[in-house]
This record gives structure tokens, sequence and C-alpha cells, in this order.
């Protein structure tokens, strides 16, 4: 049986892997929603135009619309203060409060967490696959409460062979879920490409446990029909071996 995989996320894309003639994978870049207005805000329309050019191919123009974003988001973080982005007050204050560094914590925009998984996606569109992880890491570390990133970051590991940090990844992009509402979006997100993980590792019963999950949030996912499709097949040798014992 033939697996297709849709997946459609914010800033990756197909990867030529092992698995490429069983998985088709679409992918578009989206613009994606910002939280109230902070430090580095006059950077939204920079990170739109980039999102603009990529979908129509010009890597060259994202890159340069990019370029100031990145510059300007990688020196905010200074030894005498913090910077964090997230989307709304409470989790500003569960990081302030988490935090052992003594230091002050500035809360800037989603510009900048935005910036860095754009670049990311150019950089997997161009096959620079060690900048891709680089670049999620870095959105990652500003914004630490975003399961999207970790979704992500899961999905492009998991495509380069490394399941086992890719289920990790999914793993932590599914704590956030449950953890912050701001989330709640990327639920179904996050259970598929967990479910996909699972399947990978060879894990059929946790991974049809997740994509019913995912059916739960979202009834109409032909995705995790056809995964629990070819779960379902995959489980059919070993009850005809079975029987035939």
């Amino acid at each position: 049986m033939t697996r297709t995989a849709i997946f459609v996320l914010a800033c990756l894309a197909l990867l030529p892997a092992s698995a490429a003639a069983q998985v088709e994978t679409v992918v578009t870049p989206l613009t994606l929603p910002h939280s109230p207005k902070q430090l580095g805000a006059q950077f939204r329309t920079d990170t739109d135009a980039a999102v603009l050019a990529e979908r129509k191919g010009d890597h060259a123009l994202a890159r340069k619309h990019l370029a100031p974003v990145i510059a300007y988001c990688d020196e905010l973080a200074t030894p005498t203060r913090d910077v964090v982005s997230v989307n709304n007050a409470a989790e500003y204050e569960a990081f302030v409060a988490a935090s052992t560094s003594g230091k002050p914590v500035e809360w800037i925009d989603t510009a900048c967490p935005h910036a860095h998984k754009m670049a990311a996606f150019v950089a997997v569109e161009t096959r620079d696959h060690d900048v891709a992880l680089t670049m999620l890491d870095k959105a990652a570390a500003i914004a630490p409460y975003l399961a999207d990133t970790y979704a992500e970051r899961g999905y492009l590991l998991n495509q380069l062979g490394r399941t086992q940090e890719g289920l990790a990844s999914y793993q932590h992009a599914w704590e956030l879920v449950e953890r912050h509402e701001s989330n709640r979006f990327a639920k179904g997100l996050v259970l598929r490409g967990l479910g996909y993980t699972y399947i990978e590792l060879n894990d059929l019963d946790r991974a049809e446990e997740v994509y019913r999950q995912a059916l739960e949030v979202d009834p109409e996912s032909q995705v995790a029909k056809r995964e629990l499709e070819y779960i379902r097949h995959q489980r059919q040798p070993q009850t005809r071996e079975k029987t035939s014992e």
C-alpha cells in the first residue's frame, strides 16, 4: 500500500529522503499571526514580504527581507538582559518566574521568531539543512513556548533520518500544546506529526492511538484517515501469519 501523508506547515519544504517514494508532502509558507506589538514590531512588514517573495519562489528576495530582521533580533539579548517572545502577558510572567539568570527580561515581538522560521523555510528550499536547523533552534530559544517551532523541527529531523530526535521534538511540542492555550491551533498538526514519527519507528500501536486523537481534534483530517488505513494494511500480513500458525 502506498503511504501518502500531507503536511501543511509554516516553514518547511519537501526534502529528498529515503521515504520520498512513500510520502507526499505539501508545504505552504504562511503569514503567521502576531501577538500584541512589542520591541521589534517594526519588522513585521519585512517578514510578511519575505513570505510573499518565497511564495513566488524568489529565495534571494526572501533572504533580503529577512536579513535585517534576523540581524536586529540576534542582537537583542545582551549580557545584562534576556529576551523572550510570547503570545500574552501570562506567558511572559511564567517565563520571568522560571528564569534563573537574575537578569531582566525584555518582551520582544513575534516578528523575531517568525523571521527565523521563515529563514528555515528558505534554507530547506535551497537544501541547506544545517542552516534550517540553526534557524529553528534560534526561533525556539527566543520563543520557547511556540509549539509549532518544535513541530517543524521534528518534521525536518524526521526527513533527515534523525527520527529519535524528531520524536523528542514532537513530544516537546505536545507538552507545549497541553500547557499553553495559545498553542491550541497546533494540536492537530502536532498529533499528526507524532503519529507519523511513531510509524517511522515501527510503533504502530502508539501511532494508531495518536492518529485517533488527531481525528477527535479534526474529524475531517484526510491525513489521519489515510495513515490509520496504512496502519491497518501494515498489520494484515501479521494477522495472516498468526492465522496460518
